[in-house]
C-alpha cells in the first residue's frame, strides 16, 4: 500500500508551511545478493559460443547485433525497467534469432549467468534461478570504469539561458535580512534559519487553520526545504521539481527528472536559486538546472557516480556563479567530496575530498590492518560560509565500515569533521575533528549559525557545530578551538 505526499499551507493572518512525509518511506535501493556459480558460468560459455557468439562477437563485444559487455551495456540493463530480470526475459524470449525456445531454462540462465560474469557481477555460491524479483534485485557494477562528465552533458531544447529572473548575488548577500523571501535552504549563507516575523503569535496560533494544499503525486518521501522568491515557493522529491503559487498552492509548472542511470536513495531536500536558475541533483548523481519561469530543462551533468554509491540528497549551494555541493553515500563506502560547477553548465570547477586517506588504502588516521575497503565521509546537509573570510564550511559524515572502528584504527579524517574550505579554490583551510575514529555512526549534520558574538570584550567569529551524538559545539573560528 502507497501514500501519496501532500504539501499544506495553513495560515492566521500569515502562512505557515508543514512538511508531510508518505506513509511509506521507500528505503535505498538495496543491492540484490544473487548470483551465480563458477560451474553455472563456465557451462553458460560454451553455450554463448555455440548460440550467440556469431552475431554478439566471441568476447561479447558486439559484431551483427549489440555488445554484451561494456560501460553502456551495464547502463542499459541497470535503468528502471530494463533491468537483469528483464534482460533474461529478452534472452528466453528473442534468442537465438528464428531458433526462440530451442534452448532449455538451465541454458538460458547459464548464458545469462555468463553474461553478468562478464560485466563484474562476482559469482556466488548457489546458481541462478527464474525468479523475476530475485533476477531483477542483482546490480551489473560498472567496475572502475571512471566517470565521464562530458559525455553525460545533456543541453536544454530551447538554449541554456535562463528566460526567468531570480535573485542576484545581491540579494543572496543580504537574504538574512529579508523578511519577505526565503532564499537559502538556511535562510542565509550564515545559516541563520530565522526570519523576525510576527504574524503567527503565541496568542493566535490556535486559530492556524488549512487555506490550501499541493498534492505531489507521489509516494516518494519529502525531505524538501522549500525556497521562496517574490511568492513562488520550489518544492521537490527525488524527481519532481515544482514552483507554486505560495499564498494559493496552484502549480505554475512541474518537471519531472526521468533517472538515466541507477538511483541510490529517494531523498531530496531542494534547489538553490539565483538569475533565474533552479538548480538541483538527482539520486542518479546528476546535477540540472531549470528555468525559473517556465521549469525548462537549461542543462544537466552527471558528476556523481551511482554505480561507486553516491548520490545526491543535499540542497546545493550557489555562490557567485559556483554551484556547490556532494554525494551522500558514507554507508556505501564511496569516497566522499565536495565539488564546485559552473552555475551557466555545471563543468567542474574544484573538488575537495574528504577521506583522502581512505581512499588510498589507508594512511596515518587510517589505519587497515585487514586490507579492507574504507571510505566514508559523504556530505548530505546544507552548507554555511563566511563570506567576509571567503570560507565554506562543511559537516563531513561518518566513516565505512560504518561502526567496526576497530577495523580502522586512528582519527579517521576528515569523518566527523568540521571542514573550511577556500570558496574560490577549495583549498582546505583549516579542520576541526568532532568524533573520532567514529563506532556509533555519529554523523557531523550541522555547521550553522556562523556569527559573531562578544567574548572577553571582544568581538570573535564563531561557527556552531551539532552532530547525531546530540552535543552542540561553538568554534571560534580564527583558532578552531571550541568556545
Amino acid at each position: 500500500m502507497t501514500s501519496r505526499t501532500t504539501l499544506y499551507i495553513v495560515g492566521s493572518m500569515g502562512l505557515l508551511l508543514l512538511a508531510g512525509t508518505s506513509a511509506l518511506s521507500l528505503a535505498a535501493d538495496a543491492p540484490g545478493s544473487a548470483t551465480f556459480t563458477e560451474e553455472q558460468f563456465e557451462r553458460g560459455g560454451e553455450a554463448y559460443a555455440q548460440h550467440c557468439a556469431l552475431c554478439h562477437g566471441g568476447d561479447l563485444e558486439g559484431g551483427a547485433a549489440p555488445a554484451l559487455s561494456g560501460v553502456n551495456f551495464r547502463r542499459a540493463w541497470s535503468l528502471l525497467g530494463a533491468n537483469v530480470a528483464e534482460l533474461y526475459d529478452r534472452i528466453v524470449n528473442t534468442m537465438p534469432p528464428r531458433q526462440e525456445g530451442s534452448l532449455s531454462a538451465a541454458e538460458n540462465l547459464a548464458v545469462l549467468a555468463y553474461v553478468l560474469g562478464s560485466n563484474n557481477v562476482l559469482p556466488g555460491s548457489e546458481p541462478l534461478r527464474n525468479d523475476y524479483a530475485y533476477l531483477a534485485r542483482i546490480p551489473i557494477a560498472r567496475g572502475d570504469e571512471a566517470l565521464d562528465m562530458s559525455a553525460s552533458y545533456i543541453e536544454g531544447l530551447y538554449g541554456t539561458e535562463p528566460t526567468g529572473s531570480g535573485p542576484d548575488s545581491a540579494a543572496l548577500l543580504t537574504a538574512g535580512d529579508n523578511a519577505a523571501d526565503w532564499l537559502h535552504h538556511n535562510k542565509s549563507y550564515q545559516g541563520i534559519r530565522f526570519a523576525d516575523l510576527d504574524q503567527i503569535r503565541r496568542e493566535n496560533v490556535t486559530g492556524l487553520q488549512q487555506v490550501c494544499a499541493y498534492q505531489m503525486n507521489s509516494a516518494l518521501p519529502i525531505h524538501t526545504g522549500p525556497i521562496v522568491y517574490q511568492g513562488i515557493m520550489y518544492v521537490t522529491d527525488a524527481r519532481l521539481t515544482a514552483a507554486i503559487d505560495a499564498a494559493t498552492c496552484r502549480q505554475i509548472w512541474a518537471h519531472h527528472w526521468q533517472p538515466r542511470d541507477r538511483t541510490v536513495w529517494p531523498n531530496n531536500r531542494g534547489v538553490a536559486i539565483k538569475d533565474g536558475y533552479v538548480v538541483r541533483g538527482t539520486p542518479d548523481g546528476y546535477l540540472f538546472a531549470l528555468d525559473a519561469a517556465t521549469g525548462e530543462l537549461l542543462w544537466a551533468r552527471q558528476v556523481a557516480d551511482p554505480w561507486l554509491g553516491e548520490t545526491f540528497t543535499m540542497p546545493p549551494s550557489i555562490v557567485d556563479d559556483a554551484i556547490l555541493i556532494g554525494p551522500a553515500g558514507s554507508e556505501n563506502a564511496i569516497s566522499g567530496w565536495l565539488g564546485a560547477f559552473s552555475l551557466s553548465a555545471g563543468e567542474l570547477l574544484w573538488k575537495f575530498y574528504t577521506v583522502p586517506e581512505a581512499a588510498a588504502g589507508g594512511g596515518p588516521t587510517w589505519g587497515n590492518p585487514e586490507g579492507i575497503k574504507l571510505g566514508g565521509g559523504a556530505v548530505w546537509t546544507p552548507l554555511s560560509f563566511d563570506l567576509e573570510l571567503n570560507e565554506v564550511y562543511v559537516a563531513v559524515t561518518n566513516p565505512a565500515p560504518d561502526l567496526p572502528a576497530y577495523l580502522r584504527p586512528g582519527d579517521n579524517l576528515y569523518t566527523n569533521s568540521i571542514v573550511a574550505l577556500d570558496i574560490e579554490s577549495g583549498a582546505l583551510n583549516w579542520y576541526k575533528s568532532i568524533v573520532p575514529n567514529d563506532d556509533h555512526d555519529w554523523d557531523l549534520t550541522q555547521v550553522t549559525p556562523v556569527l559573531k558574538a562578544q567574548r572577553d570584550g571582544t568581538s570573535r567569529d564563531l561557527v556552531a557545530t551539532v552532530g547525531k551524538d546530540g552535543i552542540l559545539r561553538a568554534l571560534q573560528i580564527e583558532s578552531c578551538d571550541a568556545v
